[in-house]
């Protein structure tokens, strides 16, 4: 991430990040402080224990059946139109197509314990304003983990009611107002990217 700052020449931006991505936005608020404006993480990994069942599917899945079956743990509402999910599963096996991808996906779900296990340990020192969603039936991050954040000065948590893991796809609207809220209530030339 701080590498794609670089190449835009950026000094700092506001990072937001879903599930894995949202274990990476929180490493890069953990590492890089002075470069993180603001952080939003949607049914993000690293703050408790996620299902290990979800981790291990969506790693390994292959097929448009073990896609299907991966993508089917995210969502709480199972009546996903087809065409959705027909995409997200075309999308996916083209993504895993690529050379590489699997082996890269079996290791973070391999090496994620330990990232998981020290962001937990260290959330406590992110300084950026930081925003937590979560779908409220999230299965594979449980929403519980948002308490985790829930204390801190700089956190504010929205919880996404009849969501799961998809919070971003299945209640997009909500997600995206709540967002551009928070983006908006930063005080103005404030680290602004």
């Amino acid at each position: 991430v701080m590498a794609l700052l670089d190449a835009q020449g950026l000094a700092s931006a506001h990072i937001v990040g879903h599930s894995y991505g949202g274990l990476v936005a929180l490493r890069c608020a953990l590492d890089h402080p002075a470069r993180v404006c603001t952080l939003a993480v949607l049914d993000t990994t690293g703050l408790g224990p996620t299902s290990t069942d979800f981790r291990r599917k969506w790693a390994h899945a292959r097929t448009a059946e073990d896609i299907r079956e991966a993508v089917s743990l995210a969502f709480e509402d199972q009546s996903v139109p087809a065409g959705r999910l027909d995409m997200i599963v075309e999308g996916q096996l083209a993504y895993r197509a690529e050379p590489n991808v699997m082996a890269v996906l079996a290791k973070l779900n391999d090496v994620s314990g330990a990232w998981m296990d020290e962001v937990e340990r260290r959330v406590d020192e992110i300084q950026a304003p930081l925003l937590a969603m979560w779908g409220a039936e999230d299965r594979a991050t449980p929403a519980a983990h948002a308490d985790r954040v829930r204390g801190m000065p700089n956190a504010q948590v929205h919880l996404v009611e009849g969501a799961g893991h998809a919070v971003q796809i299945e209640a997009a609207q909500e997600v995206n107002d709540r967002l551009l809220r928070f983006l908006d209530a930063q005080p103005p030339g404030a680290g602004h990217a």
